[in-house]
């Protein structure tokens, strides 16, 4: 990541690029920081046009000092230095958003996807019939679903119970758990309560 201050936009602004972009070679290290802020960072300032390319970051610990005027770099302090801080701060805050933004849709596709799951599990164990459905443990979330006779054209009520769903979800979905069917019952779906 470079930093440079954006033309046309606010003077503090500046836009963060890589340091990868300079050659191996190229520029002088250098290390900003603005105590008392914690934040530091490390890079090489590019020749052509004095833009600061970030490296990387790190949080100073309370135990280390700040670096001398010894220090084998250019250090970084004051206004150059706290605009550099302030856009990684906003990178990082960017990067940490997005990754929930993942995350949370991830889930969401993962509920979606167990929703149907159930759904479609439920549904094949009601054409399957009564006959072939395990009785429900007392206190186990249930589905209700109708089963309609060919025969006799009658529907009958069946109790679905979550384990026997499970069994099927588990096919479609390798890694579920029997406690996410049961969740997905209760939170997501029609169902005839826990049995007394």
């Amino acid at each position: 990541m470079s930093a440079r201050k954006d033309k046309g936009t606010r003077e503090d602004s500046m836009t963060l690029r890589s340091s990868s972009e300079l050659a191996d070679d190229e520029g002088r290290v250098f290390l900003a920081y603005a105590p008392p802020r914690t934040l530091m960072v490390m890079g090489r300032r590019d020749p052509r046009n004095g833009d600061l390319c970030v490296s990387r970051y790190a949080w100073k610990l309370p135990e280390v000092p700040w670096p001398g005027p010894d220090a084998p770099c250019e250090r970084i302090t004051g206004p150059e230095a706290e605009r550099l801080l302030d856009s990684v701060e906003r990178w990082i805050a960017s990067q940490q958003n997005s990754r929930r933004e993942r995350a949370k849709m991830t889930q969401q596709s993962r509920r979606q996807l167990l929703m149907k799951a159930v759904r479609d599990a439920a549904i094949e164990l009601a054409r399957r019939g009564g006959q072939y459905l395990p009785a429900p443990m007392p206190d186990e979330p249930v589905i209700m679903a109708s089963r309609i006779e060919s025969a006799t054209d009658k529907s009958e009520m069946l109790a679905i119970s979550a384990l026997a769903i499970f069994d099927l979800v588990r096919l479609t979905i390798p890694n579920v758990t029997p406690d996410e069917v049961q969740d997905t019952i209760m939170q997501s779906l029609p169902y005839g309560g826990q049995r007394q």
